[in-house]
C-alpha cells in the first residue's frame, strides 16, 4: 500500500478540482496490430492540493456534498487506505471514497499522485 504517500496530503487544502476525459492507447495489446490499436476513454478527476496533484480514475463516492467540484477550498483532515478503498476525510465530515477493488478499475490506473522532487506514485 502507498498510504505513507497519501499521508502527505493531511492538513493541506484542495486548491482546485477539474474533471475531464482521458484517452489511453495501450502500447502492446494481444492480438492487435499497429493498424488496429484499441483506445480506451475514461473520466478522471484531478485534485490540486498544494504542491501535489491527485488524479482519480477509478469510481469514487462523495459523502456530504453533491459534486467533487464543491471540495475546492476544503482541508484534508485525514487519509485512510485499505485494500478496497482510499478515503480522504475533509473538514465538515465530508469524505471522498475511491474504490480500489478490481471491478472498480476503468482505466490503466486507479490513482496517480504527483508531487515535489519528481514524486510519482501509481495505484494500479
Amino acid at each position: 500500500m502507498n498510504q505513507l504517500y497519501l499521508k502527505r496530503l493531511e492538513g493541506l487544502v484542495i486548491d482546485d478540482v477539474s474533471s475531464s476525459v482521458a484517452t489511453f492507447h495501450p502500447l502492446q495489446s494481444e492480438g492487435s496490430s499497429l493498424s488496429h490499436v484499441e483506445t480506451q476513454s475514461v473520466g478522471q478527476h484531478v485534485l490540486r492540493i498544494g504542491d501535489y496533484t491527485l488524479t482519480i480514475m477509478n469510481r469514487c463516492k462523495l459523502e456530504g456534498l453533491d459534486s467533487l467540484d464543491q471540495t475546492g477550498g476544503l482541508r484534508i483532515t485525514a487519509v485512510n487506505e485499505t485494500e478496497d478503498a482510499v478515503t480522504l476525510m475533509l473538514q465538515d465530515s465530508i469524505r471522498i471514497v475511491i474504490d480500489l477493488r478490481d471491478e472498480a478499475y476503468v482505466g490503466p490506473d486507479a490513482l496517480v499522485l504527483h508531487g515535489p522532487d519528481d514524486l510519482i506514485v501509481v495505484w494500479n
